[in-house]
């Protein structure tokens, strides 16, 4: 089993980040309101 990682970008939100990241990993397009943060 693989979990995703990856990095926050120089100029990048945390947000932003995880909405690439998801797309990266799964192909999923995730918008910033269907976040959410623990």
């Amino acid at each position: 089993m693989d979990l995703p990682a990856g990095k926050v970008q120089l100029g990048e939100t945390d947000a932003h980040a995880m909405i690439r990241e998801i797309k990266e990993e799964t192909g999923y397009n995730a918008k910033e309101e269907e976040l959410h943060f623990l």
